[in-house]
């Protein structure tokens, strides 16, 4: 196919496929798969840009069209891939556009126009969340990205006005396409085949909290155990909190193991009560959420939140932080928790222990929820994306 006519050559770094890499891992994948339904797709050729085996993705992501093609792009560190590996291949390779996330490549012809997604700018807002060469790295490079970009995309308007405000980036720059929930996986189970299905992995039946995340910092772990602690104290003695995430996930909260510790040598829960899964494929995930009692999500800061719309499309009750982002997710479908005063893990208590005894509140919000996450669809996603490759070249 030639470049010059309406045909164009897209490639996609969808490195993060395959990685175990939360939200990013789910963006890239529903891209490409949503990309590779529709018509006016067919026009252009895309080329999926990978450092894992050819194969391996491929098995991944399925069946997809002649005009999607994958490639393997080596050597495979972050740095070397993005400064040196993929330069030398698109120079051999040219395409019109190329798609990132983040940090975008600074030795390419500026006749390749450049898009980066910016899932959330918590680096920005606050160092301490990330490592201190995380943080010097992309506090120098995303201004730089930001500039180079012919378009950014955020995730919600939330990221969008902080783009906007924190790097003066250009509005018009910047398109909001919303992430979201594919319902075959979220929304076929009943509560009680999910409860046997989590029975299975975890090796017993129990009432549960749940709380699914990459486990950093600005997730507020260590808040929900903490408030946990206060409700087992309190009353529900057969009551567990799961926490589905790895502790060997990048910037992973060492605080949450201190938590654990500190409850259960306060007499507050008992080992066992704390149940971290470790990873979990997606596969697995709605037994999970339909399985709990209620998803406590109570982060400091997030571009998004996918498992917010995860958890309300399964028909859970969610308690969630009142921060800006999440209001303009969830609306009124959620339980929010101001956890920017003292007493924060004591309001979380209480507004978890409120949805636990309100059948009335609990079945609301979750109508609500269901509701609300039809505000979000992976297809509406790859329309307003293509449509951003279309104005570029």
């Amino acid at each position: 196919m030639k470049v010059g006519t309406t045909c164009k050559q897209i490639a996609i770094d969808i490195r993060k496929i395959g990685k175990k890499s939360t939200g990013s891992e789910t963006y890239f994948y529903y891209l490409v798969k949503e990309l590779a339904k529709l018509a006016e797709s067919k026009k252009h050729r895309f080329l999926l840009l990978t450092d894992d085996r050819v194969a391996r993705v491929k098995k991944i992501l399925g069946s997809l069209p002649k005009n999607f093609e994958i490639f393997r792009v080596t050597p495979t560190s972050k740095a070397l891939w993005t400064f040196y590996s993929l330069p030398r291949f698109l120079k051999k390779n040219p395409v019109d556009i190329f798609h990132t996330e983040f940090i975008l490549p600074f030795y390419l012809s500026h006749q390749t126009k450049m898009v980066t997604v910016v899932h959330d700018i918590s680096f920005k807002i606050n160092p301490r969340w990330i490592t201190g060469k995380d943080s010097f790295i992309l506090n120098r490079l995303i201004p730089l990205s930001l500039r180079r970009a012919d378009a950014v995309v955020a995730v919600s308007q939330f990221t969008k006005d902080e783009i906007v405000r924190e790097y003066r980036c250009p509005e018009d720059k910047i398109t909001v396409t919303y992430p979201a929930v594919d319902t075959r996986y979220f929304c076929s189970i009943s509560q009680e085949e999910a409860q046997r299905e989590v029975a299975k992995i975890l090796g017993a039946r129990f009432p549960f909290l749940l709380h699914i995340s990459s486990l950093q910092p600005r997730k507020n772990v260590p808040m929900i155990i903490q408030s946990f602690g206060k409700i087992k104290k309190a009353a529900a003695k057969n009551l567990k909190l799961v926490i589905v995430g790895s502790r060997n996930g990048y910037n992973f909260d060492q605080k949450i193991d201190e938590e654990i510790q500190r409850q259960v040598l306060a007499g507050n829960i008992k080992l066992g009560d704390v149940i971290v899964t470790g990873y979990r494929p997606m596969s697995q995930l709605p037994y999970f959420y339909q399985a709990a009692e209620a998803f406590v999500f109570p982060s400091a800061y997030e571009g998004f939140g996918i498992p917010l719309i995860e958890s309300m499309a399964c028909g859970v009750p969610v308690v969630i932080s009142d921060i800006p982002v999440f209001r303009e997710v969830a609306g009124n479908a959620a339980v929010y928790v101001d956890i920017g005063k003292k007493n924060k893990a004591e309001k979380l208590a209480g507004a978890v222990k409120k949805l636990l005894v309100s059948k009335k509140l609990r079945a609301e919000k979750i109508r609500l929820g269901r509701e609300r996450i039809k505000s979000f669809n992976w297809s509406q996603l790859a329309k307003k994306t293509l449509g951003i490759y279309d104005r570029l070249v």
